[in-house]
């Protein structure tokens, strides 16, 4: 008898479920996603509530609403995966997909839109929590969403609508917004389940409308003659990691902020130390970038602080037409205020064998700003004349970089700019 004990009894692979075809990396991932939302394919079709019975005239509306709230709860599951940056690379690629497989949209106003659904929600989740609607009305926080959206609309139709005049139509589309988010949630719970993300599987992305100092000497970087070859590529992981080291200074700073302002109370009104606190702090956002509105909440303060000054010296005339002159030559420095001077005068941003081709890639007025910056002179400044040779410096790049091609947008125009800077101007000409 011929035993074959090696002879196995052929098993057959389990079959393929829903999970095992989808995407394993965020990318292609969010590729997908960005599809389905452009063919309205499921769950951006489960968006319709099955008990609301929703008016004709109002069903693109409301389909369009709900699904934009759809992407809001994929964006918070995927940053509560893998982080908050990695939600933003994702939602680039989301949006870019979406712009393609429209074919009319623009994929940075789509980007846009969706953050500001995300504005929407919170707001919304804040109302909902109150104590009056809590123990009150009850209502749910799609509810406030779905008002404070048909409020948009009627604002743009240039209706005026308050309490009462939608006819119930802000509590359908509640209804509607809650049933497809339950939806959405469940199925990107299912599709996310096993994705992994890096930034090196990324392809593409959006830039930042606001970049922080990393971010933005990326975008002069790419694809721009103006650096050598090797400084011209720019990946998408590149941009991950300069969104992570922009967040954190902003986050940093954002903090510093925040312990001025619990200090607030017990400033007194000419408090000559909170003033350069605020003022260091103002320094050190344009050293940054990013994000406008912990420029905007310390400008303020700024504000604030000054005609609480003033007030403070309303009897002695004297020293207020002291402090409105200090503050007409703080004015008057407007390289202080300049993002792109401040972040040139520090090598982790813009490193110095690129400064040349850095300037050339700013606008005129950053241009004209940085010569300045380099011809101001003070009294405590014991060699003056280092400034003028900074700017020989920088109009003998200049002539260098533009000499045989006109690489650079408007050229000429900067060119002009960093030629007609006097380097004999005093300070006292700026200051």
């Amino acid at each position: 008898m011929n035993w074959k004990f090696w002879e196995q009894k052929k098993v057959e692979p389990p079959p393929r479920t829903f999970e095992d075809s989808l995407p394993t990396d965020l990318y292609h991932h969010a590729v997908l996603i960005g599809a389905l939302f452009a063919r309205s394919a499921p769950p951006f079709d489960m968006w319709r509530d099955p008990t609301v019975d929703v008016p004709t005239a109002l069903d693109p509306t409301f389909q369009r609403l709900s699904q934009s709230f759809q992407v809001r709860v994929w964006m918070v599951l995927v940053g509560e995966k893998h982080g908050t940056q990695a939600s933003k690379h994702a939602l680039d690629v989301f949006c870019l997909q979406v712009a393609r497989g429209r074919g009319t949209c623009d994929a940075r106003q789509l980007f846009n839109n969706f953050v500001d659904i995300g504005n929407v929600t919170d707001r919304a989740v804040q109302s909902a929590t109150t104590d009056e609607n809590q123990k009150g009305s009850n209502m749910p926080w799609t509810y406030f969403a779905a008002k404070e959206m048909l409020v948009r609309l009627a604002e743009q139709l240039q209706q005026n609508k308050v309490d009462g005049e939608f006819q119930g139509n802000e509590a359908l589309l509640g209804k509607c917004i809650a049933h497809a988010t339950d939806k959405a949630s469940a199925v990107f719970d299912t599709m996310l389940r096993n994705v992994c993300y890096t930034s090196e599987t990324f392809e593409e992305w959006l830039w930042s409308t606001r970049p922080g100092g990393h971010e933005r000497h990326l975008q002069r970087r790419w694809n721009n003659p103006l650096f050598t070859a090797d400084r011209r590529k720019v990946t998408a992981a590149d941009v991950y990691h300069a969104w992570i080291k922009d967040s954190e200074a902003i986050e940093a700073l954002t903090v510093r902020v925040e312990e001025l302002f619990r200090e607030w109370a017990e400033v007194s009104a000419g408090n000559h130390s909170m003033l350069k606190r605020v003022d260091e702090l103002i320094a050190s956002y344009c050293k940054i970038g990013g994000d406008t509105v912990v420029l905007e909440t310390l400008q303020s303060a700024r504000r604030h602080v000054i005609e609480w000054w003033k007030e403070s010296l309303a009897d002695n005339s004297e020293k207020q037409q002291a402090l409105e002159l200090a503050e007409q030559k703080w004015t008057e420095f407007e390289y202080l205020d300049n993002v792109f001077v401040q972040q040139a005068t520090n090598p982790e941003y813009i490193p110095l064998d690129e400064l040349i081709p850095a300037l050339l890639s700013e606008p005129i007025e950053n241009i004209r700003a940085y010569c300045k910056y380099l011809v101001q002179t003070n009294e405590d400044n014991p060699i003056p004349a280092l400034h003028s040779v900074a700017l020989s410096y920088v109009r003998e790049g200049t002539y260098n970089a533009l000499s045989f091609d006109d690489k650079a947008p408007d050229w000429q125009d900067k060119l002009d700019a960093i030629s007609t800077t006097d380097t004999t101007t005093s300070s006292k000409e700026f200051m």
